[in-house]
């Protein structure tokens, strides 16, 4: 019992010690809570400082979304037409032309075109469009429907995912897929373009397996249209990509990555035109030339071109290679002022004929067209 005092007091030492410790620690949360304001402020005055300098958020920013007036985000495409813009020729289903169409058929021979920006018709109206040129040539709307798919910036797997939830349910009798090849092999290899979020593929085993969609970046998106600074430092990052893309990606095969990204355009290409045969209806293949490839012999080496050549001849797939076409006319108005990729209205006039050209003789050998030649004939 005697002992009893002493090891209540050495208790109560011990009871006392835990709070002589955590005196420390109630300092470390101060500290830490005052990092935390300060953190929070240093955020806030980034974000107003940002505003004020005029970088906005992801809806005003993205150099598609929210800075092209008939470009809206798509959750799987990535971006798409916004429906009913008369000024833009872009009819209520989100389809580029002035008529409205029904998936019902009514007769007339419909046509249907895929492509990005190029076979949109970038920079020109309806009418001087590959798709309004085309439509006149073949008799006018009263006599065939031109439907126009092309979106600007499109890469080749959203061309198929777009041919698989919009096109086939048209059920056109043709489908003219357009093969930018200035930049189609770059727009596949990445998951985002043009500060946006957009598909990507690989190729695994020999098949194509989706590995992004927009939807992945939904809460991203989220924090990008709310924050200048969370979007100001998503475009840092992701532009670098894309700068460095575009210097790389026209005709560089012995670069890794666009070696790949050939497999790829090759392979998704060959899945669309699988797609459009298996629904009844005719595959034509437009190779769209960019201006540097009229005088300079690298790129019209262009080994997209090349190869699409090589799989139409394979797959007999016909495939209007329209450089020689361009190379004859020599013209500046085959092309937009100062812009080497988008045609003006004499431009499309030579896709719209070449078009015409192969759907008149389109009970004959597929490959009996003048313009159909292999990239040795130039």
């Amino acid at each position: 019992m005697a002992g009893a005092p002493a090891a209540d007091l050495a208790a109560a030492v011990d009871a006392r010690e835990p709070l002589s410790r955590r005196r420390p620690l109630h300092g470390v949360g101060l500290r830490s809570l005052l990092v935390l304001i300060a953190t929070l402020f240093a955020l806030a005055a980034s974000e107003a400082v940002l505003r004020g300098l005029g970088v906005g958020t992801f809806a005003q920013r993205s150099e598609l979304v929210g800075q092209v007036p008939h470009i809206i985000r798509d959750a799987d495409l990535g971006w798409a037409l916004k429906p009913g813009l008369a000024e833009f020729a872009i009819n209520s289903a989100g389809v580029r032309s002035p008529h409205e169409f029904t998936p019902a058929r009514n007769g007339k021979p419909r046509i249907a075109l895929l492509g990005d920006s190029v076979l949109y018709g970038k920079g020109d109206a309806w009418a001087e469009s590959a798709a309004g040129q085309l439509e006149q040539m073949l008799g006018g709307a009263e006599r065939v429907e031109v439907l126009n798919f092309s979106v600007p910036g499109y890469g080749t797997d959203q061309e198929w995912l777009c041919y698989r939830r919009k096109v086939r349910s048209y059920k056109p009798d043709w489908v003219v897929v357009g093969v930018a090849l200035c930049n189609d092999v770059g727009n596949n290899c990445y998951d985002t373009q043009y500060g946006t979020p957009k598909p990507k593929f690989e190729l695994r085993g020999g098949r194509l397996v989706q590995v992004a969609s927009p939807r992945d970046h939904a809460l991203l998106c989220v924090w990008r249209k709310r924050s200048s600074l969370v979007n100001a430092l998503w475009l840092a990052t992701h532009r670098a990509a894309n700068t460095e893309q575009m210097s790389r990606f026209c005709i560089d095969e012995r670069n890794p990555t666009y070696a790949a990204g050939l497999r790829l355009t090759l392979a998704l290409l060959r899945e669309l035109i699988s797609d459009i045969r298996r629904d009844g209806a005719k595959p034509l293949i437009l190779l769209l030339p960019y201006q540097t490839m009229l005088t300079n012999h690298d790129h019209a080496d262009n080994p997209l071109r090349r190869e699409v050549v090589r799989f139409g001849s394979r797959a007999d797939v016909p495939v209007l290679d329209l450089l020689g076409a361009f190379r004859e006319q020599r013209e500046a108005a085959l092309f937009l002022p100062k812009d080497i990729y988008h045609y003006g209205g004499r431009g499309h006039e030579l896709v719209a004929e070449a078009v015409v050209e192969r759907y008149r003789a389109s009970e004959g050998p597929n490959h009996a067209i003048a313009v159909n030649r292999s990239p040795g004939d130039y």
